[in-house]
């Protein structure tokens, strides 16, 4: 699971996903499910700084 990774590697997959499917727009970022256990605060900070760095429509490709 993406969320045990570095953050570094969290944030750089979410930022690729909102690259992928974005574009057009109707893209929500949602981590689909509850963020599962065990995984590392910094983690989750990862994942929402780069939906909110990356994720401003019109998406910057």
């Amino acid at each position: 699971h993406v969320f045990y990774k570095k953050p570094e590697e969290v944030y750089e997959h979410v930022k690729n996903n909102i690259l992928a499917f974005a574009p057009g727009g109707g893209y929500v970022f949602n981590q689909v499910h509850n963020i599962v256990a065990n995984v590392p605060p910094e983690n989750i900070v990862a994942a929402y700084k780069s939906a909110y760095e990356n994720g401003h429509y019109p998406i910057k490709t």
